[in-house]
């Protein structure tokens, strides 16, 4: 991994950007709308039922599907652009991605 013949994998990464998932919630006043979608973003089984996180946060369920769906995609945006960064080839990008959310059992 990250180039090196004998690599130190540096699983940091999701760590940063899940930090810069709240940095953009929290200036966008919306830092309980990221807590609340935490669990969905990780699918962890103990996540609240989408009907009673809807009622909670005042959306219908279609439109908190869409929103988790979208920070689906921010946080796998922000993850290339960290990992990028790191001088991974372009082309292994999304093998890098895959190694290290089964190493992090997500």
């Amino acid at each position: 991994m990250r180039g090196s013949p004998n690599p130190i994998p540096d699983y940091s990464d999701p760590l940063r950007v899940h930090a810069k998932l709240r940095d953009d919630f929290a200036e966008l006043a919306k830092s309980d709308l990221l807590e609340g979608l935490e669990g969905h973003l990780w699918d962890e089984p103990t996540a609240v039922a989408y009907d009673e996180l809807s009622r909670a946060l005042g959306l219908t369920p279609g439109a908190l599907r869409v929103t988790v769906h979208r920070l689906r995609r921010r946080f796998r945006q922000l993850l290339l652009a960290e990992i990028a960064a790191t001088g991974v080839p372009a082309a292994e990008l999304d093998d890098e991605i895959r190694q290290m959310m089964d190493v992090l059992g997500r």
